[in-house]
């Protein structure tokens, strides 16, 4: 049975990216949002085994508060529903502040996209899951995750984020067909 997934992003083209690269996986879309509202819209009416979600989109005020506040009014409302956060923001203690709302998985959308995959597969088992350049803002209880990713490869020293290998990338490629 294929994994189902709700997709949230305020970006056509990242949304593209991240349905190739989870249907790539054999992973199933089941919904997309392009914005707050709407994805709480679509969580109430369409069953899926996780969220993927972007953290600024248009329903979510600017501020970081706000921001952090949207995704554990997800958590409070859908406490069993892994979320997967994939954001753009770098900042370490926005990072740090996302970890302590409960989420599923952190992933920055220049990590490399067969991450995504393998997030979602990990989180829909019940673990937690932190992408390779997120290292920074994850606190030390975030360790024994970073053992299982790096045993297929991720996060270890040495190993850059190959930008031909980003969600972008494989949103221009498909586009390009």
């Amino acid at each position: 049975m294929k994994l189902r997934v709700l997709l949230a992003d305020d970006h056509p083209f990242v949304r593209l990216g991240v349905r190739c690269t989870l249907e790539a996986g054999g992973i199933e879309v089941v919904g997309e949002a392009s914005g707050a509202s709407e994805l709480l819209a679509l969580i109430a009416a369409v069953r899926c085994d996780a969220v993927v979600t972007d953290l600024a989109m248009p329903g979510t005020p600017g501020g970081a508060c706000e921001r952090i506040a949207f995704v554990r009014q997800l958590r409070e409302r859908w406490p069993a529903l892994p979320v997967i956060v994939l954001t753009g923001e770098t900042d370490a203690s926005m990072l740090a502040a996302l970890r302590q709302t409960g989420i599923a998985a952190l992933l920055l959308k220049s990590d490399p996209p067969d991450l995504l995959s393998a997030a979602v597969r990990d989180v829909c088992c019940g673990h937690v899951s932190v992408g390779e350049t997120g290292w920074a803002g994850c606190s030390a209880g975030c360790s024994d995750t970073r053992a299982g990713l790096a045993a297929r490869g991720y996060g270890q020293a040495g190993n850059p984020v190959d930008p031909d290998r980003t969600l972008f990338s494989v949103a221009a490629r498909h586009a390009l067909r």
